[in-house]
């Protein structure tokens, strides 16, 4: 898996509605929490469709548990230097790349047809 360097105030986008006294704070970060979540629930979902995962080494039915995903993603921030538990919008795309390329090839094939 190879992030990316990132700044943590880089993707912040500040709004502030004229008139009212609401300003939003929006940032396109991801706590390691949340990207791990996500990743361990679409394994679930696999495994309640009995698919098969391949590890490249064995292919098996056993889910990575949540704790084994979030060592995988913290040892990868700490090789861009980054240990605050933050992921950015480009490194969360990257992760999930990663961990998707676990799941069984699909074996569906779609078909194009010219319609004239």
């Amino acid at each position: 898996m190879n992030l990316e360097d990132f700044n943590e105030t880089e993707d912040m986008q500040v709004i502030w509605t004229k008139g009212e006294e609401v300003v939003q704070v929006k940032r396109a970060l991801f706590t390691v929490d949340e990207v791990a979540r996500g990743i361990y629930g679409r394994y679930l979902k696999r495994a309640d469709e009995q698919i098969h995962f391949d590890f490249g080494y064995a292919a098996g039915e056993r889910v990575p548990t949540l704790d084994e995903i979030k060592e995988t993603i913290v040892k990868a921030l700490k090789k861009i230097n980054k240990s605050g538990g933050v992921v950015s919008k480009k490194n969360k795309k990257e992760i999930d790349m990663y961990f998707n390329s676990f799941l069984p090839k699909g074996s569906k094939q779609r078909i194009f047809e010219n319609k004239k």
